[in-house]
């Protein structure tokens, strides 16, 4: 029989010793905070088991909801509330996300083809919560489409490539609407034109500017002012 050379015995060693201790994280649990938005109508009656207590939360569609401490497993989940034949509550699961300690996160709701049918479900988008830099009279551009992005807003311009976000700030002298056009790189064929129209300024707002679209039609596009304090309307 062949002896194990010491150099692969460490490697071993090394091994159980990571997921032992991603086995203690699972066990500890991770603590966090989010806030929500759902991508279409408001969602209501959905909970989700903070530090093993079922904690009401209504995800909303239009600037961000407010911000939600998390502690518990890794895999952060969303259910609704259903009671067995024996008179008990039980809580489908319908929608989940993975986080981690000390993260800070937006979480968007998409709604599932099942959830458009009938049953409800969500698929989730974790994405950084807004960075401080985000104040009043700016806007904070999400691609998450899987192609780069031009934008112009005004006389700025700039890219933004899939998965990123982009703060832009405006002046703020600027109180007249500022023409915003978008273009998205189509690989061989260039760059084709998505968007164009006229925006209203933040002024004493930001604006959060979420670019979706995961196939080759036009994305969609959808805009939220809110105030610092509390939410607005939404365009």
């Amino acid at each position: 029989m062949h002896k194990i050379k010491r150099p692969l015995l460490l490697l071993f060693a090394v091994v159980i010793s990571s997921i032992q201790i991603v086995a203690q994280d699972a066990e500890e649990g991770v603590t966090m905070t989010f806030s929500t938005l759902s991508w279409q109508g408001s969602i209501k009656e959905l909970l989700y088991f903070n530090n093993g207590a079922p904690t009401p939360i209504l995800i909303p569609n239009g600037a961000p909801g407010s911000e939600f401490t998390y502690k518990g497993p890794p895999n952060l989940s969303f259910h609704t509330q259903e009671i067995d034949e024996e008179g008990k509550p039980i809580y489908p699961t319908v929608a989940s996300t993975t986080v981690a300690n000390h993260q800070e996160l937006l979480l968007i709701f998409f709604p599932t083809r099942a959830s458009i049918d009938s049953a409800l479900s969500y698929r989730i988008l974790a994405l950084p919560a807004a960075e401080a830099d985000f104040t009043s009279n700016a806007f904070n551009f999400y691609n998450l489409t899987k192609k780069r992005l031009a934008i112009r807003v005004g006389e700025h311009k700039f890219q933004i490539a899939p998965g990123t976000s982009l703060i832009m700030p405006l002046a703020t002298s600027n109180t007249q609407n500022v023409d915003v056009q978008m273009a998205a790189n189509q690989q061989n064929n260039g760059w084709t034109m998505i968007y164009q129209s006229r925006w209203a300024p933040p002024k004493r707002r930001r604006a959060w500017v979420f670019i979706h679209g995961e196939g080759e039609g036009t994305p969609e596009i959808r805009k939220y002012y809110q105030v610092l304090t509390q939410t607005t309307h939404s365009q």
